[in-house]
Formats: structure tokens, sequence, C-alpha cells
């Protein structure tokens, strides 16, 4: 009893069956065989009604005899409740067939290409045979004698319908492959890798990736070392800063409170002296016309009681001279020294009075001027700076080399104007910027950016970033 059969078929012109009368149900799903394999040849193994199913298939590049493209060749043996563990000799086997016995007699090799050349594999000869009868003779004298020996019997049931899995040439034979091939329909490519080669290729690729994960752990360590030091060292920037901005507050604020304390009293001090010179200026208007009138009466007098000694031109007393006037006045102080007297002291007291108000005046003003424009600058230190961020624009916490970045103040997500502040972007301890926009160089091999926000001379904020 034949252990097993063998079949020839394919499309020389539509589908052709030689061989076997049976089992051709699963033989003529061929016809319609998987386009989305891109192997020129290859072999597929199936487990059907209790049979185990080889078949050796040509499919790529290959014309029918009127040309038509996608046509196949495929020579196949089934083996009753068996199958074969040697594989790899079966498929040289058929290889061996097919170039030997099928090249020539019905299909034409080119290049890039292959062509049936008879429409039917009953015009085929070989000599005096059918092409496929003596195919058929060399497969049954070659199988029963290398491959039968090889066969094992089948312990599973039917794979055709189940999910394909690939393997290369190579690896077939193996206890990995005898078990799949139980339990899946499997593809034999002799074009695909070995899983081996694979396995030693993917083993080198795992050391390198291995061997840069631990470059990369180091380089990770170091970096966390670097920013716990330079939290660190941010916390300490930060508390100091806190501490000076106290300090500062807390000295300016004396000042501002001084400084106030001056103003009001100089305030007073000026409203004080305002309604001295007020007094002064009615009191001085007050004793204006009685001086007016006692200069008038003691002139008088001083006429009437020196008329032999004066003068008196022949007109009336409206026509006297300026030359007369100024005697009179001269013989009046000379011989009313009490008047004289009274008269420089209210000069003298009016000088005073004079005098102490425009030096009040002059310090008020000078204080107006002063004071405002210090408190100004102080109060600029007043801010409750955790509330406010730098804030990069189009960048974050990871910057990119070769691009502009600006820098602003944001508060509640909201742009902070007219602060005059003042920038400096360091890499690695050294100042590369001190304006509100930078670049980073692409020849930079530092690894951060340190951004500081200075008002009025002192830091108020400050940022680190990473280069990309």
């Amino acid at each position: 009893m034949n252990t097993f059969d063998t079949y020839i078929h394919g499309t020389p012109r539509g589908h052709q069956i030689w061989g076997a009368e049976k089992n051709h149900d699963y033989i003529n799903q061929f016809y319609n065989h998987d386009l989305q394999i891109d192997d020129k040849v290859f072999i597929q193994g199936d487990i059907c009604a209790g049979r185990s199913f080889y078949t050796y298939i040509r499919r790529q590049n290959l014309f029918d005899v009127e040309g038509r493209p996608n046509a196949f060749f495929a020579i196949t043996v089934s083996f009753n409740r068996a199958y074969c563990t040697n594989v790899f000799k079966l498929y040289k086997l058929f290889d061996a067939v097919y170039n030997q016995l099928c090249i020539g007699p019905i299909i034409n090799q080119f290049s890039d290409s292959e062509k049936f050349i008879v429409p039917d594999f009953k015009v085929a000869h070989s000599g005096n045979r059918l092409t496929v009868e003596k195919i058929q003779l060399v497969l049954h004298q070659k199988i029963e004698e290398l491959i039968v020996p090889y066969l094992t019997a089948i312990t599973s049931g039917d794979t055709f319908n189940k999910a394909k899995r690939t393997f290369s040439l190579l690896d077939v034979d193996s206890p990995a492959f005898f078990d799949l091939f139980q339990k899946y329909s499997i593809i034999i490519s002799p074009t695909i890798q070995s899983s081996i080669i694979t396995y030693e290729n993917i083993s080198n690729n795992l050391k390198e990736v291995m061997l840069q994960r631990n470059t990369l752990l180091d380089t990770n360590n170091k970096l966390q070392l670097e920013i716990s030091s330079l939290s660190q060292e941010k916390k300490s920037l930060s508390k100091q800063l806190h501490t000076s901005h106290l300090s500062t507050k807390k000295k300016y604020e004396a000042k501002i409170d001084q400084l106030q304390q001056d103003l009001n009293t100089i305030t007073a001090e000026r409203d004080t002296l305002k309604y001295k010179i007020d007094e002064a200026s009615i009191s001085f208007e007050l004793i204006a016309e009685p001086i007016q009138k006692v200069s008038q009466v003691l002139a008088e007098r001083f006429s009437e009681k020196y008329q032999e000694k004066v003068e008196e031109p022949t007109d009336s007393k409206a026509s006297v001279s300026k030359k007369t006037f100024y005697k009179t006045w001269r013989n009046w102080f000379r011989y009313n020294w009490f008047n004289s007297m009274l008269l420089i002291l209210i000069f003298i007291c009016c000088c005073t009075i004079l005098i102490t108000v425009l030096k009040s005046k002059n310090t008020s003003s000078i204080f107006t001027e002063i004071a405002p424009a210090q408190i100004e600058d102080i109060k600029s230190y007043d801010i409750t700076w955790e509330e406010y961020s730098i804030d990069i624009k189009d960048g974050g916490d990871n910057l990119r080399k070769n691009k502009k970045y600006t820098l602003r103040i944001m508060k509640d997500s909201n742009v902070v104007k007219d602060l005059n502040e003042e920038w400096e972007v360091w890499v690695n301890n050294n100042l590369m910027n001190q304006e509100n926009t930078f670049l980073i160089p692409s020849d930079c091999n530092d690894s951060t950016v340190k951004i500081i926000c200075i008002i009025n001379g002192n830091p108020v904020k400050d940022r680190i970033c990473k280069i990309q």
C-alpha cells in the first residue's frame, strides 16, 4: 500500500492537475493561491483529513502560455497519517526535479521571468514519454528512497484552514517546527533569514542597546546629582534672596517712615512759617500806614522847627526841589535819632522774616523733588515675586539649539510690563546674553541654561532649562 501520493498542477492555460485522483479539493485551493506571499518559490505544509501535504510552488513573474501574469506551477506530495521530519531534503528534491525536468519541456526560464510553453501538461514530452509521467516516476523513486525513512505519525487534527506561520528553510526540522506544523498552516521560505542568525543579530543589537542603556543610566545618575546640587543651590539662593528682600524691605520701610516723618515735620514748620509770614505781612501793612503818617508829621514838625535853616522857594510847597527834599530828610535823621533807630529796627525785622520765608520755601521744594523719586525706587522691591514666573516664548523646560527665544515676566497667565527688568542668560557658569532674547549656538556642548531676571540691580527670579 502506497504511503504517499504525488501531484503536478498549475495554470499553463487554466488550472490543471496531473496525479492521484483523490484529495483534489485540497489541491484545487492553490488555484486561488495567496497573492500576499512575495517569495518567488516556497513550500506550503498542511494537515488535511489525516494526511500531511507539502506543496512546492513557483509563482512570481510566471506567465501562462498566452502571456497572462499570475500563473503558477506546483508539485505536491501527500503522506498518509504521517508527516516528514526532513523537510530540508524534501525541498532540495522538489527544487532539483523542477530545474532538471520541468525547465525546457514545460516552462521556459528567462533572466527575470518564466513562462509556460505548453497549454496542457499532456503535450510536454521528455524523449518518448510524457514529461509529467517522468516527473512522477522520479518523485516516487526518490521519495521512497530519501523521505519515507523520515516519516512520523500525525497526532493532531487539520491545520490547512488555520493561521499561517512562516519559517526559514534553515530552521525546519527542529522540535519547534514539528510542534508548530501540527498546529498551524506552515510557509517555508528559502529567502527568509534563519532565526539563529536573527537571534544573533538581535543579541548583538541588544548588547549594544544595553551598553547604551548603561551609559545613559550613568549619564542620568550624573544629571540627577547635578540637578540635586542645582536644586540645593537654588533653594539656598532663594533663601538668601528672600532674606535679602526682607532685610532691604525693612531697611527702606524704616527710611520711608523716617522720611515721611521728616516731611510731615518740615510741612508743619512750613505751614507755621507761612502763618507767621501772613501775620507779619498783616502787621507790616498795619504798621506801614502809621509810620507813613508819623513820617509826615515829623517832616512837618521838622519843617516848622528849622524853617529858618531851609531855603524855601518862592513858589508853592508842591514845587520843592529834590535837593531840598534830601536835605530835609538828612536833617531829620540827624536831629531825630530816636525816630531813625525805630525805622532801622523795623527794616531789620522785615528782612529777617523775608529771609526765613525764602529758606523755608527752598527746603520744602528740595525735599519735594528728591523724596518721591527715592520712595518710588524703594517701592520697586516691595513685590511678592512668588506670584510671578519667567516665561520663554515658544519654549519650555527643554530648549533647542539654533532657535531664538524671547523672555518675559508672567503673572496669572498675563504678561507683566513696565518693570524695567534686566536679564542674564548663563550657560555652564558663563554669561552668554544680557537681553530679553537669546539663541543657543549649534556648537554648544552644555546641557543646561540658567536665566536670571534682575530688577534695580537685584536678582528676583531665576529659571533653569535643559538643552536638547
